[in-house]
């Protein structure tokens, strides 16, 4: 390896083009990192008749690759956030200021090179600004890139959803527009007061070697980044054929690289950990070697954990000796695209904004619906391992399975005494490493041995038992229980319920008492956390009714309000079915003992429907 310190002008000189390796991430700048480097841009320009001034940017680590067209070819293995922005800074100078720099920019206007070839999840964006003719922001919509006027106002919500080399463009067309300097900067202005460490890897030298070290320093690079890199740095085929269209398409990329609503972690680095679990605790105890403990463990990170995995993988022996696996990489790929599949039923992109499919469906991905509301308004993402791992075995009972599972995480919501001891651990630790990849294994499995198993199946008689010590302090599991009951209920008859968000949990009783409520005989707090004291309602309504009295729910008031009896129509859960019938006629009082009838008898409606 060489080292030296050099100017910008000498690194990026004629004849150089850089090219950022297919694994190496994408684009990531935002607007910290930029405000940082337009700042030190106004700096050097504000300093330039100061003698001997330098303005340091870091290192910029490259691998000489070869000769091609007249071009010097170098890999770029770190520095390439710094050259791309560099890139887009001079590109919209150009455009702004109406003004030429001797860059090529794309090669495809290679009379002036150097040029720079970014990975392939960034190309078509950055080949596309670098065609600009004029001034101009760009939008982005539905996978359509736009040329918008130069003035536009884009608002920081929206400018979110898009690529960040769109985004970093907008942000710098603003940042250059809102200072007069800029209108007569000059790239020779940077050429020898930028410097850099140049590090030109030999020959000999291994780039995925640095890759690892530079992020151990502190750059930060993504899980997924890490891993990418780790899997295919020498595998551009399987690269192309299970990772880059199942990840890094444009549409892809706005799903994996962002989070869910229940976790900050993106979701293609939840993915890749629960992977890691699900291979670590269904491994056979007849191959050798055995995994770690800690295979999937957070702690020494998940990049280094697949490379422990693909080791062991390309290790591992079965009793007779033989190998296990001919080819690691491609067995993780082609896996990893298969559960990618399946995560992605379970955990969807959009808030669900229409009515759930009933309980009794025969469709495999609409029980996946089912469950994925579920796991996020009960915050039971533990599941999704064991999800996974059995519906990637596609066993004939699948469909069973899944409901079985739905069954055993609605009847918990019903456990007087619920605990989450082992609970984070039991889908993977017991489930997958029992191998639990049947009907009747997971009904063996959770059937309670004893009451103090806390991962039991809640069976009907203890439910019953518990029926009147069931408080929820909680709204969204009563939420959850309501909805899915009157969704089963209206099944087939002139269905009207709305999609699940667009109601909230209403207390007939309401949580605060209110002044009038005090002349109603037999009315404890007692009544209020009990499922049988709430109902649906919609959420401005909900708001509204508050803690009025009971009159003034039941029938409303003022102009807008018009209570249970319009806003609650049609709602089986609110009929004589479940003890008085509330609406029709409306009910002139509500006590405990209208509370207790309701409870039990929602409760045991939920038990009948979702069989244990």
């Amino acid at each position: 390896m060489q080292a030296s310190k050099e100017s910008f002008n000498k690194v990026l000189t004629n004849g150089f083009k850089f090219v950022i390796p297919f694994y190496q991430r994408g684009y990531v700048w935002n607007e910290e990192q930029l405000t940082e480097f337009v700042d030190g841009m106004l700096q050097i320009y504000r300093n330039e008749e100061e003698r001997g001034y330098e303005y340091f940017m870091g290192t910029i680590i490259s691998k000489y690759s070869k000769r091609e067209k007249g071009y010097n070819q170098y890999e770029l293995v770190d520095g390439q956030q710094r050259i791309t922005t560099f890139f887009l800074f001079f590109k919209l100078l150009s455009l702004i200021n109406e003004t030429s720099f001797a860059f090529a920019f794309v090669e495809e206007h290679s009379e002036n090179p150097p040029v720079l070839v970014p990975c392939k999840a960034d190309q078509d964006i950055y080949n596309r600004i670098m065609a600009l003719k004029n001034d101009c922001k760009i939008t982005y919509s539905n996978g359509v890139f736009n040329e918008v006027p130069a003035d536009t106002k884009i608002t920081a919500k929206e400018l979110k959803t898009w690529p960040n080399m769109i985004q970093a463009f907008n942000i710098l067309h603003d940042k250059i527009t809102q200072s007069n300097d800029f209108a007569s900067f000059k790239k020779n202005i940077v050429d020898n007061t930028v410097q850099f460490i140049n590090m030109t890897l030999d020959d000999n030298d291994d780039p995925q070697l640095y890759f690892n070290n530079i992020n151990s320093l502190g750059v930060v690079l993504s899980t997924a980044d890490l891993v990418k890199n780790e899997l295919f740095h020498d595998n551009y085929n399987d690269y192309q054929i299970y990772w880059e269209a199942t990840f890094e398409s444009t549409e892809s990329r706005s799903y994996w690289y962002s989070s869910s609503k229940r976790t900050s972690d993106l979701r293609i680095d939840q993915l890749l950990l629960y992977y890691l679990q699900i291979k670590s605790w269904s491994w056979s105890d007849t191959y050798k070697p055995q995994p770690k403990k800690d295979l999937w463990s957070k702690g020494k990170g998940v990049a280094q954990n697949f490379a422990d995995y693909i080791k062991l993988l390309n290790d591992a022996k079965n009793s007779k000796g033989k190998k296990v696996c001919n080819n690691p990489i491609t067995t993780i790929a082609k896996e990893l695209k298969e559960y990618s599949d399946i995560f992605r039923k379970i955990v969807p992109n959009d808030q669900l904004s229409y009515c759930l499919p009933p309980y009794n469906t025969k469709s495999i991905d609409e029980e996946y619906e089912r469950l994925a509301y579920l796991i996020e308004k009960l915050k039971v993402s533990t599941v999704i391992p064991y999800i996974l791992y059995v519906a990637y075995l596609k066993p004939k009972d699948l469909l069973d399975i899944l409901k079985y599972l739905e069954a055993y995480l609605v009847r918990r919501c019903l456990m007087v005494d619920r605990t989450n001891d082992n609970f984070n651990r039991f889908f993977r630790e017991t489930l997958i490493a029992q191998n639990v990849q049947s009907l009747d294994s997971i009904k063996k499995t959770l059937t309670p041995q004893n009451s103090k198993n806390s991962c039991r199946m809640p069976l009907d008689n203890e439910i019953k038992k518990g029926i009147d010590s069931l408080y929820f302090e909680n709204n969204e599991e009563p939420k959850v229980l309501l909805y899915l009951l009157e969704l089963e209920l209206q099944n087939g008859n002139n269905l009207s319920l709305k999609y699940p968000d667009y109601y909230t949990l209403e207390h007939m009783v309401p949580q605060k008492l209110h002044p009038n409520w005090d002349k109603l005989k037999n009315v404890t707090e007692r009544s209020i956390n009990k499922l049988g004291n709430m109902t649906l309602l919609d959420g401005p309504n909900n708001t509204s009714a508050s803690n009025k009295s009971w009159d003034e729910k039941m029938n409303g008031f003022g102009k807008k309000y018009k209570g249970y009896v319009t806003y609650c129509n049609g709602m089986i859960t609110m009929s004589n079915k479940f003890g008085k019938n509330i609406l029709n006629p409306p009910l002139k009082s509500w006590n405990d003992n209208d509370v207790s009838e309701r409870n039990e008898k929602l409760i045991l409606e939920i038990i009948k429907i979702w069989k244990c």
